[in-house]
């Protein structure tokens, strides 16, 4: 998981080379389709030899895998590529005011894993907060994911929320820090919290019925 937790701040070679490949995986995780080496390296602006040596390391890393070949009227085949759909997952949590979900998601956004309890109760204390940890951990054991295959965890929450702080102003408003910090405490994947109705939002932009539409608008009853 190096390619994604590491910091490359730093200006130099190696570091240039995993910002090359974030793009390279960046850009397969984006596309409709599978693309073929020249086909990426003319989308990310690579040179094909260099391209091609990256691609063959993220194979050999297993972050991206052959998918087949491309079909053509004449001449050979060339190899089309796609993103590991197993080589990493992301982790969504909705807290309503009666109703908490989870679900995990894989690099092609497919759903492996989802869960929900209608009995929840969202509550400002300290005991629904431990019992939302409880949640996710036991979504994670029951997954069979191994925890370092987590890219990071997205949170919507019902009120008021900063998410550039992650604060949340109805609820766990006692904690000393923000709920980004609470759980990026208690799990080793980065957090990231929002309200429940922006998130919603967001996933139907990128995912869902307004993807690739200029507006829309959302309701949440």
């Amino acid at each position: 998981m190096d390619l994604f937790s590491r910091n490359i701040d730093d200006i130099n070679n190696q570091n240039r080379q995993l910002a090359q490949k974030r793009k390279i995986v960046a850009l397969l995780n984006r596309s409709e389709k599978e693309l073929t080496i020249p086909g990426i390296c003319k989308k990310v602006k690579l040179s094909v030899p260099t391209g091609t040596k990256l691609i063959n390391e993220l194979i050999c890393d297993k972050i991206i895998i052959d998918s087949g070949k491309k079909e053509t009227d004449n001449g050979r085949r060339p190899v089309l590529y796609k993103v590991n759909p197993e080589y990493a997952y992301s982790i969504g949590l909705v807290i309503q005011l009666k109703g908490i979900s989870i679900s995990i998601y894989n690099m092609e956004m497919n759903e492996v894993y989802s869960n929900s309890d209608e009995n929840f109760v969202l509550e400002n204390s300290i005991a629904c907060l431990e019992n939302v940890v409880g949640i996710i951990r036991q979504a994670v054991d029951n997954s069979k994911i191994e925890p370092k295959r987590i890219l990071g965890m997205g949170i919507g929450i019902t009120g008021r929320v900063n998410a550039r702080t992650g604060y949340s102003y109805n609820y766990f408003n006692f904690l000393d820090g923000s709920l980004v910090d609470f759980f990026s405490d208690k799990f080793d994947f980065p957090v990231y919290v929002d309200n429940d109705t922006h998130v919603l939002g967001l996933a139907e932009q990128y995912f869902g019925k307004a993807r690739n539409i200029q507006n829309a608008f959302v309701l949440n009853l």
